[in-house]
C-alpha cells in the first residue's frame, strides 16, 4: 500500500486538519486552494501547502505522547495513512508530500482532474508542496468528498456559478467522510487540560478555499475580493476561541455537522451556508 492510499474521500479533510495541527508556532502554516474557472467551464485548481519543520516535529511528538497515554494507536494511524512504519516521524510524514501522493489527490477532486505541475517546498524551515491541477468541467468537481458542495455553472450574459449546498443533495443524510485524523482528534479531546494544549498546538493554522471567475463580478451572495474572487472557506486558528472549538471544527464528518458549525458563527471561521449555498454572476 502506498502513502495516502487508504484515506480516500476523507483525504482533503485530513490534509486541512494536518495543516492546522502542524502549525504550532508562529506564522508557520499556509494552505490555499484556488479554483480558477475559464469561460468554457474548465479550469485549474492551485493548491499550496506549507508547514514548518518545528510544527511537523511537534505534530509527531504529540502523536507519540497520545500513544504513550494510550489515547491513540500510533501504528494504526501510520497504517491508515499508508505509511510503512510503526512510529510517525517528520521523515515518514513527508511521504504524504511526494509527487506520487499529490497526484493521487486528483481522484478526490473529481473524475477528470489531473495533476499538471508539482513543486516540492523545502526552504526557510518549511516543508510542503505547490500543485496545479486541471479539470474539464467544474460541475464534476468534488472538493472533499461525495457529500460536500457541488458547483453548477451556466454560461450566458451574465454567466452564473452556483455552489450547491450539501444539505440539498439526494442521500446526504448519513453520508460522512472518514479521516486518519479522527483518532488523533478524539485522543486530544480526552487529554487532561486539553483546551490550553490544543490552543497552543494549533496556533498559526490557516486554510483558505476560493474561486476566481472570468471577467468581472456583477452580483454575488458572498463578499468579492480583487474584482472576481469569492472566498468560500477561510479558517484562522488563532482567531478561533478555545481548543474544544478547534477540535469541533476538525471533527466535521457530515453535512449536518457542517450546518451546525456554520450556525454557531465561530470567530475565525468563514463558511458558505450549508443550507443555502452561494451564487456569483459575472460578465
Amino acid at each position: 500500500m502506498r502513502a495516502g492510499e487508504r484515506y480516500g474521500k476523507g483525504w482533503l479533510r485530513f490534509l486541512a486538519g494536518l495543516i492546522v495541527v502542524v502549525g504550532a508556532g508562529s506564522g508557520c502554516v499556509d494552505a490555499k486552494y484556488l479554483v480558477l474557472l475559464q469561460e468554457d467551464g474548465s479550469g485549474t485548481i492551485s493548491f499550496r501547502c506549507e508547514v514548518s519543520e518545528r510544527g511537523l516535529a511537534q505534530f509527531t511528538e504529540t502523536i507519540g505522547l497520545l500513544s504513550t497515554m494510550r489515547l491513540v494507536n500510533e501504528a494504526e494511524i501510520a497504517t491508515s495513512l499508508g505509511l510503512r512504519t510503526d512510529e510517525l516521524t517528520p521523515e515518514s510524514i513527508r511521504q504524504l508530500y511526494t509527487r506520487e501522493s499529490v497526484a493521487r489527490m486528483a481522484k478526490d477532486l473529481g473524475a477528470d482532474v489531473e495533476l499538471l505541475r508539482y513543486q516540492p517546498v523545502s526552504e526557510q524551515g518549511k516543508q510542503g508542496f505547490r500543485a496545479l491541477y486541471r479539470f474539464a468541467n467544474i460541475d464534476r468537481l468534488r472538493l472533499g468528498g461525495d457529500w460536500t458542495y457541488r458547483f453548477r455553472y451556466q454560461r450566458g450574459t451574465p454567466s452564473s456559478l452556483r455552489l450547491v449546498p450539501p444539505t440539498t443533495l439526494s442521500g446526504y443524510r448519513g453520508a460522512s467522510t472518514v479521516s486518519p485524523l479522527d483518532p488523533i482528534i478524539e485522543g486530544l479531546g480526552r487529554m487532561p487540560n486539553a483546551d490550553g494544549f490544543v490552543n497552543h498546538l494549533f496556533s498559526g493554522g490557516q486554510v483558505r478555499l476560493a474561486v476566481q471567475v472570468p471577467g468581472t463580478v456583477v452580483q454575488s451572495t458572498k463578499p468579492v475580493t480583487d474584482g472576481n474572487t469569492v472566498v468560500l472557506a477561510d479558517i484562522d486558528a488563532d482567531a478561533v476561541p478555545g481548543g474544544s472549538t478547534i477540535l469541533q471544527l476538525l471533527s466535521v464528518k457530515e453535512p449536518l455537522d457542517l450546518l451546525a458549525l456554520y450556525q454557531a458563527r465561530i470567530p475565525g471561521v468563514v463558511l458558505v451556508d450549508p443550507a443555502k449555498g452561494m451564487e456569483v454572476r459575472f460578465q
